[in-house]
């Protein structure tokens, strides 16, 4: 599984398993079965091979399925290989965020750092869940013990503060697919344009410049979305300048995840499920950025 703006999951297939020739112009196809709306999406992926990947001395072809929202953790994630000719090569595998999760919740010697992510992801999985009313019949948290609930996080609590100026108007983050920064500016001069900076968990930088037509225009403000950062970039800064046409500087802002967390928590108009989501989402930022360093 990969943490990223949203969620992903990767499936091995052993290469010992199935003889190379049957996968010349083999590929797979993904059905995902949405647990709230009994409906399902097909999408059919490329298999790929690296050499030096090994996991306990076997070789492996993969597969990965992306953009799984929070809330649909708990949804089932269904997988069939096929050869050029159509014919199934493998065996239906069936998946889930969740199942992910509790499996290493459930297996010993991970070490702590990764007990305290996979618990902090099932909260936040259950809080998506319940703010966007998802399957909230069958939470992602309802197989968890007491004692695996009890390797969450605690004591986080979001103190950055953003600075801006100029044009900026505010920050929403979006949190029902993938997690997104949208921007909104009171401006839109023609030939505008923006550049975004930021320096990932990692310690690479990032930059980009967006043009106006870039930018969404809901007949009032221009919105730029950034969607460069993970979930271990919960505290990134991420700097967006303003520029005219002819160059000058209109507008400037300086925000992060942690600052929107922060804005959530001390709102006053908030709903308590909205506080929970985004305290939720900045436990699994500290946790899964702790895992990784």
């Amino acid at each position: 599984m990969a943490l990223d703006s949203s969620l992903e999951l990767n499936f091995r297939i052993k290469k010992a398993n199935v003889a190379d020739v049957k996968f010349a112009g083999s590929y797979a196809v993904i059905t995902h079965k949405y647990a709230a709306s009994s409906g399902k999406a097909d999408e059919v992926v490329t298999l790929y091979y690296d050499e030096g990947d090994i996991l306990q001395n076997e070789k492996y072809y993969f597969l990965c399925y992306k953009n799984i929202a929070a809330k649909e953790m708990g949804d089932t994630i269904e997988v069939v290989v096929y050869n050029a000719e159509g014919e199934a090569i493998s065996e239906v595998k069936q998946d889930s965020v969740k199942n992910f999760a509790m499996s290493g919740l459930n297996t010993a010697g991970l070490g702590e750092e990764m007990y305290t992510m996979l618990a902090d992801m099932l909260f936040y999985g259950e809080s998506a869940q319940k703010n966007f009313n998802y399957d909230t019949d069958n939470l992602v948290t309802a197989d968890m013990t007491e004692e695996q609930k009890a390797k969450a996080s605690t004591n986080v609590t979001a103190e950055a503060v953003p600075e801006s100026s100029g044009c900026y108007l505010k920050t929403t983050v979006a949190l029902e697919s993938q997690i997104e920064m949208n921007v909104y500016l009171n401006y839109n001069e023609v030939g505008m344009y923006a550049i975004v900076n930021l320096t990932d968990h990692n310690g690479n930088k990032v930059e980009k410049r967006l043009e106006q037509g870039d930018m969404l225009y809901n007949g009032e403000q221009r919105i730029l979305t950034v969607n460069d950062m993970v979930i271990a970039d919960y505290a990134t800064k991420v700097t967006v300048t303003v520029y005219d046409k002819d160059g000058n500087q209109v507008g400037k802002v300086v925000d992060s995840i942690e600052c929107y967390v922060k804005r959530a928590q001390d709102s006053d108009k908030a709903s308590q499920i909205i506080k929970e989501l985004t305290l939720n989402l900045m436990k699994f930022g500290v946790s899964s950025y702790n895992y990784f360093h």
